[in-house]
């Protein structure tokens, strides 16, 4: 399976939209002057008066299609999403409800050979299933809002290639590694590892064990492929393009230059965000092995295969001058001036910095824009490309703009950290953002907030929203032996109780109000009984059933004596 979402023109929207599971419900989605709480509003589609003795042929064929297709199409989860935010600020609960319609949308059954299932699509003009998108938006909140389009949708990004095991080649299935037009495919491009985060989401979202096998197998291999083919040994840190920043505009024109092997060059880098998704694919590989119970020692390897490369990433990639990490060390081992907002997230997010200063440094000396964190600071000068070139959105698209699914990586650490000041800034910039355009663009100029009209609906932006509502808003993390709670209220955005309607993780189903503003709780109140931290959390079990109330109180720290 090739990905290039670079070439070639649009696909047809006709052909994904007849797949479609908004065919079967609803087909235009409320402008936001006529939205209304779920609580009231009625089906679109119900039954119209008439005289249907007049058309029985049509009703004939009309039941026997459904009764044909009914196996095929239904899938009992199309009607499980029924989560509504409820913050008494319209806006919101639009913008929330408007990415849950556009995650829905990119739902689409897809068919090779005789099997027939139903995966996620990138978006509006992008019919093809990535590993990359999947995964972030896996991680971000479809694996708890459509689990099984996780599953199929990352079974179906695996490869089978051939890898050098002493001085023989065995075949091993690994990650797909997504594809692009510019820097080519693997080892230029080496962030397959990302599958992992998506694998290890959906089995946090429903202990599926033997999916869970499979996706040990498959990460295990990957990061074995890595070690052979994209390590640079001797400083500790992985080659390979920045993830998802695979075009001539994130980097310098010289990575750029024509020849036979494009992409050559930029193979010799090392990248921040590529290296933070190592990291995180060896804590995952010891996660899962943990979870499947093999030998300690298997699984501890990669345990402590993470926790070197945490160490070289600190130590190679940090620049001391600008308080950040660097995006990426070039071919000649030095390290160029800008951030790159991805990597600087999963450093926050992942646990990969644990000092103090530097922590606040980081986030004192990341450049917020009007709209949110840019995809690389400063912009590269492109001045040298030819006038043709600056039109083409592959030459701009990735020097500096705002990407959604990015602003919800960046907002949940900051959660994490309790800076409820940035969640409060993510969550206003992408709901104006997405109001402004009634869409989740793919990417967003970072002066003026437009985007190309071939990147509406994008799956990995409508995730990148829900990620900031349900695990930085309302601090939720989802594990394995259940739900923990750390909100973020920004008081300067809400004043009134927010309510998370019809929450579902796994057998149970969850209201959760969060009263307050800031991040410091003060109580939590589990269908009517406070209950203490259990090993320093606020902590639902998984092995809860049925529906269930959650309440939060939440104070400003300085208001905590």
């Amino acid at each position: 399976m090739i990905h290039r979402r670079h070439k070639g023109g649009p696909s047809s929207r006709k052909q994904h939209q007849s797949d479609s599971w908004l065919q079967q419900e609803e087909v235009t989605f409320p402008s936001q002057s006529q939205w209304q709480p779920l609580f009231s509003v009625k089906k679109k589609y119900q039954e119209q008066p008439g005289n249907f003795s007049t058309r029985p042929a049509i009703i004939i064929a009309a039941l026997i299609l459904l009764s044909y297709s009914f196996a095929q199409l239904y899938k009992p989860e199309r009607n499980k999403v029924t989560t509504q935010l409820i913050t008494n600020i319209p806006s919101y609960d639009y913008a929330h409800a408007l990415a849950l319609s556009e995650l829905k949308s990119n739902v689409v059954l897809k068919r090779s050979g005789a099997r027939r299932d139903y995966r996620f699509i990138a978006g509006e003009y992008w019919d093809t299933t990535w590993t990359r998108d999947t995964s972030f938006a896996a991680e971000q909140a479809a694996s708890l809002l459509y689990p099984h389009v996780v599953r199929s949708s990352l079974l179906a990004n695996v490869e089978t290639v051939s890898i050098k095991v002493g001085s023989e080649s065995e075949q091993r299935t690994v990650w797909l590694q997504d594809e692009c037009a510019h820097f080519g495919k693997w080892p230029h491009l080496s962030d397959s590892i990302v599958g992992a985060r998506g694998a290890w989401s959906y089995y946090r979202a429903t202990a599926d064990v033997d999916f869970l096998d499979q996706a040990y197998k498959v990460t295990k291999n990957t990061l074995f492929r890595a070690e052979q083919e994209a390590l640079d040994k001797k400083l500790g840190l992985f080659k390979g393009c920045s993830s998802f920043m695979e075009s001539c505009s994130a980097y310098p024109t010289k990575y750029c230059t024509k020849g036979d092997a494009p992409g050559d060059l930029v193979a010799q880098t090392k990248a921040l965000s590529t290296n933070a998704l190592y990291y995180s694919g060896y804590k995952i590989a010891a996660y899962m092995g943990r979870e499947l119970g093999v030998e300690e020692g298997e699984y501890m390897t990669y345990w402590d295969n993470a926790e070197m490369l945490r160490r070289s990433i600190r130590r190679h990639l940090w620049l001391e001058d600008k308080g950040y990490y660097a995006y990426f060390m070039d071919e000649n081992n030095a390290l160029i001036n800008q951030f790159e907002g991805l990597g600087e997230a999963f450093v926050l997010l992942d646990g990969i910095e644990r000092n103090h200063a530097r922590i606040n440094g980081m986030f004192a000396n990341i450049t917020l824009g009007k709209y949110g964190l840019p995809c690389l600071w400063p912009k590269f000068d492109h001045d040298d490309a030819d006038s043709s070139a600056k039109k083409d959105i592959f030459h701009y698209y990735h020097n500096g703009r705002v990407w959604p699914f990015l602003q919800g990586y960046y907002a949940v650490a900051a959660a994490k950290h309790a800076r409820t000041d940035i969640v409060a800034h993510s969550l206003e910039s992408l709901k104006e953002l997405a109001l402004k355009g009634q869409t989740f663009a793919e990417f967003y100029d970072d002066e003026d907030g437009t985007f190309p009209p071939n990147r509406r609906r994008q799956l990995w932006s409508s995730t990148g929203f829900l990620a900031m509502v349900y695990q930085g808003l309302f601090g939720i993390s989802y594990e394995v032996d259940g739900l923990r709670f750390a909100p973020n209220k920004p008081g300067s955005v809400f004043s009134d109780d927010i309510l998370l309607h019809g929450f579902k993780f796994r057998d149970m189903m969850l209201d959760i109000v969060v009263m307050g503003s800031g991040s410091k709780v003060t109580k939590f109140v589990v269908d009517g009984v406070e209950r203490e931290k259990q090993n320093g959390s606020l902590f639902v079990e998984s092995t809860l059933r049925g529906k269930h109330a959650v309440t939060i109180v939440v104070v400003e720290e300085e208001e905590v004596k």
